[in-house]
Order: structure tokens, then sequence, then C-alpha cells
């Protein structure tokens, strides 16, 4: 298993090494892909509405500015940039 770095400790590596790091951590778009699946879920379990609900209602303003909001919402911006789906209006 490959060591992680603290943003310090990135932050000081050359950048011949800093890409090298980058591309031996790097996962694929399936695996990316099934890990924002995952915390999707978590969060349609935890507040019990689908992500495109949620986030139509985050973008209309109907939701407060909660942090797990935030997250949620840049979690499925993720999932859409995966799937090649914009979700520009």
């Amino acid at each position: 298993m490959l060591k992680q770095l603290t943003v310090r400790e990135f932050a000081s590596l050359p950048p011949e090494e800093a890409a090298a790091y980058l591309d031996a951590h790097r996962t694929s778009p399936e695996e990316q892909l099934k890990r924002v699946q995952v915390k999707l879920a978590m969060f349609e379990a935890n507040y019990g509405m689908p992500s495109p609900i949620f986030m139509q209602k985050w973008e209309n303003h109907e939701l407060e500015q909660e942090a797990d909001f935030f997250i949620w919402a840049s979690h499925y911006q993720h999932y859409l940039r995966l799937k090649g789906i914009s979700n520009e209006r």
C-alpha cells in the first residue's frame, strides 16, 4: 500500500515527485464513480430524498445551508461529471 502524504508533505515535494505521487494514487473513473455513488447513497438514506431532488431543492434555495448539504452537492456534481452529464441550467 502506498503511503498517504499530508498536505504539507505533498507541498514540499519537487514537481517531478509530486506528479509521480499523483499518478500512483490516481483512481480510475470507474472506481471514482463507485465511491461517489456510495457517498450519495449515504446522504440519500440520511436525508430521505434522492440526489436529483436534493439538488433541485438546493439550487432553488429551499434548504438550509448546512455543511452536509455543501458536501452532498459537491459529491453529486462530481457524480454528474463522471457520468458526463451537464448540470448547467
